[in-house]
């Protein structure tokens, strides 16, 4: 080949010089590229602590599917994705959505990067997808953040004893009260009734006497 000795004609065909001679051929024409894929290609979380990486148990971050957090070890939740594109340079967009019981929070990004911050205990889905030419790009991940232990299912368990306890304590003691003011009602009873006696006694001994 020598430097320089190149053409291409109007039809795509190319041809090179080289010192044997001239060379030309009809390069293939481009077919289809394979779909796109999307990786999330890093998880991190903020907390009192400062930034720590999260993945799930025993996989990489390319293979996580679902992570867990409890809630006070969190402040911010970051996560990177990327869908490399060898066929072109341009950046690519990308649609997130995270779906909570209680919310949807939808955006856009080209830097490939979406953070989230002051999420409430529970669970929820992540989904990006490519916009455009890379819509057929998508990845999902499954987040749980595990509540403190004031909100948990068992806090609120014990919660639900300690007021039936204070319940049966209140209805103990206010059936104590109750059969304290009856022997009181009663005593006083036998105590007017004694009296009344008494006097009908000194009444007959008194009419007697006369």
């Amino acid at each position: 080949y020598s430097y320089g000795s190149a053409c291409s004609t109007s039809s795509g065909r190319l041809y090179f010089g080289t010192s044997r001679g001239l060379v030309g051929f009809t390069p293939p024409e481009r077919t289809n590229r394979a779909p796109l894929k999307l990786f999330i290609t890093e998880i991190s979380a903020n907390g009192p602590n400062g930034p720590f990486p999260v993945t799930e148990k025993g996989k990489s971050t390319l293979h996580t599917q679902k992570i867990r957090l409890r809630y006070k070890d969190l402040s911010s939740l970051t996560i990177r994705y990327a869908a490399p594109d060898f066929q072109s340079s341009r950046t690519g967009l990308f649609q997130t959505v995270l779906e909570g019981k209680r919310r949807s929070i939808q955006s856009y990004s080209y830097s490939g990067e979406t953070t989230y911050t002051d999420l409430a205990p529970g669970k929820y889905l992540f989904r990006v997808s490519g916009v455009g030419a890379r819509r057929e790009a998508s990845r999902t991940l499954d987040i749980e953040i595990r509540p403190p232990f004031y909100q948990s299912p068992l806090a609120f368990i014990l919660y639900a004893l300690a007021a039936l306890l204070i319940l049966g304590i209140l209805a103990r003691q206010w059936d104590h009260i109750r059969q304290m003011r009856m022997t009181r009602e009663v005593e006083k009873l036998q105590t007017e009734q004694q009296k009344e006696l008494y006097d009908a006694k000194i009444n007959f001994f008194t009419n007697i006497t006369h």
